[in-house]
């Protein structure tokens, strides 16, 4: 019998890692990773164009789809997903660095940004885009996954309602406009996206992500203060809480290749303490939602501490820097007050 591979995925040039066989719902095989998926709706509907991801967008994780039938309903009785394996997660890598440097993280921000675009050309809708759904390949370039045709989503996420469709439970960092919703419009995912790229860029420059309020205004961290100026214009623009403020996909990417072509050439930002957050108190790991849970997220699984990672991030001198002044810092929040 064929691989469900064959003329799909060239994963030999990849490095296989733990971090892929985190899950009980996913594992490796000699060709690449099998996702196993539990439908919320009959997969009666799904056309064949939507089993396996368009040609044509370059910047996510391929797939393809194959279901096996019951009897009676003709519904799914179970799925299989064979996917690409990238060797690691991109904000592992952001994670090791504590920050990434300026043309590094444009030439990531630019692609992933075209990815989005093409994505959303392709009818793809994500709306919910997280950390853990930014893998690198082999030659260091993004690749995201969780962007779905309808009828994949439906399949997914359960049915829509009308015009909206549904969605993954809502994680703080998701564009303020979806908290407290379970379904949203495809414009609406949309908007969504940029705002969710825009906290992806954040923790690109930065180290961390930025500090959202209950209100939806963002707080930028300390590590954006090396940043130039028109990066965080940019950011700063898609972070908007009013989607209909925020530039499109199309003006994103124009930007953002523009900035990538300047490079080192941008000049620095002075931004003033008092606007910039230090978000370092809430731990070492880059914020993420509970991957373990199937529901949450598409992506392979970290370990939950960095020091069970590759032991070369484990003992990165920035990252072993911070970790003591965490602890120091921990130590002294634990102290009684002096008046006690």
């Amino acid at each position: 019998m064929a691989s469900p591979f064959e003329g799909l995925f060239d994963v030999g040039s990849c490095t296989l890692n733990t971090l892929h066989g985190a899950r009980v719902d996913q594992m490796l095989t000699p060709d690449g990773m099998v996702k196993i998926i539990t439908p919320e709706a009959p997969a009666t509907f799904v056309p064949p164009e939507d089993l396996q991801t368009p040609g044509a967008v370059q910047g996510i994780v391929r797939a393809k789809r194959v279901f096996e039938y019951g009897t009676g309903d003709g519904s799914s009785q179970t799925i299989q997903e064979y996917r690409e394996v990238c060797p690691c997660e991109l904000f592992d890598t952001v994670a090791e660095a504590g920050a990434v440097e300026l043309t590094r993280g444009l030439n990531w921000f630019a692609q992933m940004a075209t990815t989005v675009m093409q994505c959303h050309a392709h009818h793809l809708l994500h709306g919910q885009l997280r950390p853990e759904h930014a893998l690198l390949d082999a030659e260091d370039n993004p690749k995201l996954v969780g962007f779905e045709p309808l009828s994949w989503r439906q399949l997914r996420r359960g049915a829509s309602r009308g015009a909206e469709h549904a969605l993954r439970p809502v994680h703080h960092l998701d564009a303020p406009e979806l908290h407290g919703r379970s379904h949203a419009t495809g414009s609406e995912l949309q908007a969504a996206d940029v705002w969710a790229l825009g906290v992806l860029g954040v923790a690109i420059f930065a180290g961390r992500p930025p500090l959202v309020t209950g209100l939806g205004t963002v707080e930028l961290p300390l590590g954006m203060q090396g940043v130039p100026t028109a990066v965080i214009s940019m950011l700063t623009a898609m972070l908007n809480a009013s989607p209909a403020d925020r530039p499109a996909m199309p003006e994103v990417v124009s930007r953002a290749l523009t900035l990538r072509a300047q490079g080192d050439s941008l000049a620095t930002t002075e931004v003033h303490l008092s606007s910039l957050v230090d978000c370092r108190w809430g731990g070492i790991e880059m914020a993420r939602t509970d991957s373990k849970l199937s529901e949450l997220s598409d992506a392979p699984t970290r370990p939950p501490s960095l020091t069970m990672m590759d032991p070369t991030a484990a003992s990165s001198p920035r990252l072993a820097t911070l970790q003591a002044k965490l602890r120091t810092l921990q130590v002294l929040t634990a102290r009684p007050p002096l008046d006690a």
